[in-house]
């Protein structure tokens, strides 16, 4: 499953790079990174494979200092997420952003989010997994998530995850969904799906 969520990650980071074109002088953003230790190898594929660390900002927030080590070059900024993030308007030539969103679970917290990456960078990189997909990649059970939201998550709390339970650490949106929410925003905008063994697996929106 991990080599399989690698293959996912190298894909999508191709589209980056073919939609975005990052040159050597573009600042990026990367907002929540993970500091995560575990699998190495499946996370930060951003860090991992983009050449010029120098101009990468990491932004999380969680304690995450260790990440430079990681990273040479690299800068880690931690942040309050119910605050604004610590930057000035479009301070970055690109703001990435790879699976988050769907963790930012509640309406209001989507939009502060939103707003802050849309404000910080001159252009968007966003992915964030389709609700539709028949395998969600957190509890890795197929169907599950397709059931009605107060079941699944009444489930999710019988087998003992009441941090998956609650809506707003995991709340995967449909495309209809992201679209309503980005429509919120006066800036231009397209979505692309991503296909996954034969399903739309992400969304990715290019904005601005």
């Amino acid at each position: 499953m991990i080599r399989l969520a690698r293959k996912a990650r190298l894909g999508i980071f191709g589209i980056f790079v073919d939609r975005i074109r990052p040159s050597e002088t573009d600042t990026i953003l990367d907002v929540g990174v993970s500091v995560v230790e575990d699998n190495p190898d499946e996370s930060n594929i951003l860090e991992q494979l983009h050449p010029h660390t120098s101009r990468l900002t990491m932004l999380g927030i969680h304690e995450g200092a260790f990440l430079e080590k990681r990273f040479p070059g690299a800068r880690y900024v931690r942040y309050d997420p119910k605050g604004n993030f610590p930057f000035a308007d479009n301070e970055f030539d690109v703001c990435y952003c790879n699976a988050v969103l769907e963790h930012v679970g509640l309406e209001e917290d989507r939009r502060r989010f939103l707003r802050e990456i849309l404000r910080v960078g001159r252009k968007v990189f966003l992915t964030t997994p389709n609700r539709w997909f028949p395998l969600e990649m957190h509890k890795r059970i197929p169907f599950l998530h397709w059931m009605p939201q107060a079941w699944y998550r009444a489930i999710l709390r019988r087998m003992g995850d009441e941090f998956y339970s609650r809506p707003e650490n995991l709340n995967l949106l449909s495309q209809r969904e992201l679209e309503r929410l980005f429509r919120g925003f006066d800036v231009p905008f397209i979505i692309l799906p991503y296909r996954f063994m034969g399903f739309i697996s992400n969304w990715i929106v290019v904005a601005k």
